[in-house]
């Protein structure tokens, strides 16, 4: 079987997912548990850069992020 190469493309992608999950976790975690509501919007600012980040690294695939985002 041939082994498929991961293309720069997917890598970013893949990349920036993972950016976006850590993200998440840091808002859930300032949201529930500290209820610091400045960290918490400075993460949700670097969550919207990566999602504009991924967007861009879609845009390859004639994907649209912002049809995705539900919040």
């Amino acid at each position: 079987m041939e082994k498929e190469i991961i293309s720069d493309y997917d890598l970013k992608v893949l990349e920036v997912l993972k950016q976006i999950e850590k993200l998440n976790q840091m808002i859930d975690f300032h949201t529930t548990s500290t209820g610091d509501d400045l960290s918490r919007e400075q993460y949700e600012f670097l969550k919207e850069r990566a999602v504009a980040e991924l967007q861009e690294a879609l845009s390859i695939y004639k994907i649209e992020v912002h049809a995705m985002i539900a919040a």
